[in-house]
């Protein structure tokens, strides 16, 4: 049996120029709250580890292989724990909407012995952690797509802008497209490794 802690957002931007963002490992650190450290690279089989900030806890570093990766949708990572006796599968996907919008959806299924037991001690942190993640990547396409710096980029110098010049740029702004106004399926797993999602063959 597979336990699965997802958090997914909507997104108003194509699913291409999500990937770009989410592809670009070195560049988590400029917006990614749970993952601001990232080392290795996506590859079958290729290691990775990553730097976990997770809210009243100590910094952790995950580590496991990428386990499967298909550009412009998805990035699954690996992962053992408690020496063998439990495994899971943390999931990055992107499901595309329309031509203008998709869904952003990270996550990890646990299996194995003790996997439900590690899910159940972990969902309140994870389920926090993936959705600080999700919507700094919303947050950070966004400002991309508008031509804005990142949040945690360097403040530019302040320059005179006139009245007419700040409205066009109220006007290029993007917002959030609320996700219940969509209510689409929930994007399925592929079988890993023995790690299957809820309701899988």
């Amino acid at each position: 049996m597979a336990t699965k802690i997802e958090e997914r957002v909507g997104v108003p931007l194509p699913q291409d120029q999500v990937w770009e963002l989410l592809a670009d490992l070195e560049g988590w650190k400029d917006w990614n709250p749970l993952h601001p450290r990232v080392e290795g690279k996506l590859g079958i089989n290729a290691p990775i580890r990553l730097e976990q900030r997770l809210e009243g806890r100590p910094v952790e570093t995950v580590e496991g292989v990428v386990a499967d990766w298909v550009p412009y949708e998805q990035i699954h990572i690996a992962r053992t724990h408690a020496r063998g006796w439990a495994r899971s599968v943390r999931y990055m996907e992107i499901e595309p909407l329309t031509a203008t919008s998709c869904i952003f959806s990270v996550g990890e299924v646990f299996g194995g012995f003790l996997g439900d037991r590690i899910a159940k001690k972990e969902r309140r942190a994870l389920r926090a952690g993936f959705l600080a993640m999700g919507e700094a990547l919303r947050e950070a396409a966004v400002q991309r797509a508008a031509g804005a710096p990142a949040a945690s980029a360097p403040e530019p110098e302040p320059a005179v802008e006139t009245v007419e010049a700040a409205s066009a740029k109220k006007k290029t702004l993007l917002k959030p497209i609320p996700l219940n106004q969509y209510a689409p399926k929930p994007l399925g797993m592929k079988p890993l490794g023995g790690v299957k999602a809820p309701g899988s063959k």
